[in-house]
């Protein structure tokens, strides 16, 4: 198949997602083989999807129409050309309306380009400044702050005279009102922002070496050799700058690494392994912190993972194959119970539960479609269900690991707190909360707590 350029190849995924259902990764997972500017596309396509409401918004000011009335394909070329001129300031605005204007005509007549290409203009007129280094005034609601901290500047504001902050902060960073609400209420004006700012993010590829097999600066320095440039976090992760396809990256095939958020990384680091020669991953798919925690022990322990979806499970295999980890054991979701009566209970159970993924929403875009707060009260029995069968399987003196990708306190304090009040003989050793961050190094959000008897 000829290679395609990363905008047709982006319009195509755009026009084949769906909010109310869709997930983003098995189009672009299908998609991408198509162009040989897989980075690009991603970008444009997870970046469109990202900002969404802000993209309509601006689409309706400077067209006259509402977004609903225009043609789906049309509708995504101008989201996604709208998203290049605000985001992609290195890119020429004269190619962005170009490109979008070749676009349209694939999906209709010449009148087609002609009105993509008076939207275009409109919004170019309109857009004052694409990349404004310093802002005069946070507050001036015709200025957007985008997450790197650059502003856009229109000539006129982006949201209502009278929206209060809940408003504009969802008109600008296309993200639920009922969240931003929560986030207001739960941390406050400025780390509400902040948090919306970092959910909007490009995030950055995180891989943490396997201690096992080389050092960071081992890795560094292999990437270095192929011109990939990365650097070591503080947290001993490397952030890779270089766009590309993970599997291709020098050291993959070997097992020198894997890929984990720095967040996602500070769970397995924040236990106790001392005496631990039996350990349970009650929800381990796809194995990112399983196979962390056989690393950290030295491969020298057993570990169970288990998780209820059968084919996640097996990526738990892959991964630690790939690592080259032998104290994985992958058991079947309907085995533990006999596991537990033939072999005992365990001194260590993570549980990693099924959560919201407010604090992952720059990588699961579809998350800000979906999420309810229905859901995320049905998501808390759940995670409450699971802590109590955890529980059932520790050993005495053993450590219970409560962890989410979530940043609501619902699904994090909340849920250990209300286990501990039923369990008084279970103390809590340790709590950590991050919130989604830009600065310095940008990463995720996400929650764990470490309890004992």
């Amino acid at each position: 198949m000829s290679q395609q350029s990363a905008r047709t190849v982006a319009i195509d995924i755009l026009n084949a997602f769906d909010q109310r259902e869709g997930m983003v990764q098995p189009l672009l997972d299908e998609h991408l083989p198509r162009t040989g500017y897989r980075g690009h596309c991603m970008d444009l396509v997870l970046g469109t999807l990202r900002n969404l409401i802000l993209l309509d918004g601006l689409i309706k000011v400077y067209s006259g129409r509402p977004p609903q009335e225009i043609d789906r394909p049309l509708l995504n070329i101008l989201r996604m050309a709208l998203y290049e001129l605000l985001f992609c300031v290195d890119t020429a605005d004269y190619a962005i309306v170009n490109e979008a204007c070749e676009e349209a005509k694939r999906f209709g007549k010449k009148k087609s380009a002609g009105f993509v290409n008076a939207v275009l203009r409109n919004l170019q007129r309109g857009l004052k400044e694409r990349d404004m280094v310093e802002i005069p005034d946070p507050d001036d609601k015709a200025i957007l702050i985008k997450p790197d901290g650059h502003g856009a500047r229109f000539d006129q504001s982006l949201v209502a005279p009278n929206a209060n902050l809940v408003n504009a902060l969802h008109q600008m960073y296309s993200l639920p009102r009922w969240l931003i609400k929560e986030w207001v209420k739960t941390y406050r004006k400025d780390q509400a922002f902040q948090i919306c700012r970092a959910s909007n993010r490009r995030a950055s590829l995180y891989v943490r070496p396997n201690g096992r097999k080389t050092t960071a600066t081992e890795l560094l320095a292999q990437f270095k050799e192929q011109d990939i440039e990365a650097s070591v976090t503080d947290s001993g992760l490397l952030c890779v700058q270089t766009p590309g396809a993970v599997e291709q990256l020098p050291g993959y095939d070997e097992g020198r690494f894997s890929v984990q958020d720095v967040t996602a990384a500070k769970v397995a680091a924040g236990m106790n392994l001392d005496g631990v020669t039996r350990i349970l991953d009650l929800c381990s798919a796809p194995g990112g912190k399983t196979t962390h925690l056989a690393e950290l022990a030295g491969d020298n322990v057993e570990i169970v993972a288990t998780d209820i979806d059968a084919w996640r499970l097996q990526r738990v295999q892959e991964n630690a194959q790939r690592l080259g980890l032998t104290s994985i054991r992958c058991l079947p979701h309907g085995d533990l119970e006999r596991e537990v009566a033939d072999k005992g209970k365990f001194d260590l159970i993570l549980l990693d539960v099924p959560c919201s993924n407010t604090g992952v929403m720059a990588k699961r875009v579809e998350v800000r479609f979906r999420i309810r707060p229905e859901a995320v009260k049905q998501l808390v029995r759940t995670q409450q269900e699971i802590l109590e069968q955890g529980y059932a399987m520790l050993r005495d003196q053993g450590t219970l690991c409560y962890s989410t990708c979530s940043i609501q306190p619902s699904e994090n304090q909340d849920v250990v707190q209300a286990f501990l009040q039923k369990h008084a003989e279970m103390k809590l050793v340790n709590e950590i909360l991050t919130l989604p961050q830009v600065e310095p190094h940008d990463g995720d959000g996400g929650y764990f707590a470490v309890m004992g008897r």
